[in-house]
């Protein structure tokens, strides 16, 4: 009778255990982007910054086109729909109790990001972004 008292205790305590490690909260995290204000300033350099660099960093650009003294103008244009849900579940075993608790919100943003970049031959001369978030 004891070994099955404490059999019993065993189990409730691993179904314990298990119940209270089932709770998920899952954080949204955005995705690294080199289109941000930020990595922007920190990749480009005037008179430094090569085209093949920035090729490499932020891919090929939408629009390509010289001003009137023949440089090379690129211009990137990026949006994004961000939505983030957050919530949090909490499960009992059915030995102990039963029930879930659920508490979670949606948010949607848009994001817009424009650079565009001025090149002197082979290096960024000049370099302009506008970003929005609504």
């Amino acid at each position: 009778m004891k070994k099955l008292n404490s059999t019993i205790i065993i189990t409730a305590f691993i179904c314990l255990i298990l119940g209270l490690c089932s709770c998920s909260s899952k954080p949204q995290t955005l995705p690294n982007s080199p289109f941000t204000p930020g990595q922007v300033s920190m990749t480009l350099k005037k008179d430094i910054t090569t085209k093949q660099e920035v090729l490499n960093t932020f891919g090929s650009p939408n629009i390509v086109t010289q001003d009137s003294d023949g440089n090379s103008i690129w211009t990137y244009q990026k949006n994004a729909s961000i939505t983030q849900g957050s919530g949090s579940k909490f499960y009992w075993t059915v030995i102990l109790a039963g029930g879930e608790s659920n508490d979670g919100g949606i948010t949607n943003s848009t994001r817009t990001m424009t650079i565009i970049i001025t090149f002197n031959g082979e290096t960024v001369s000049n370099f302009k972004t506008l970003a929005t978030n609504f």
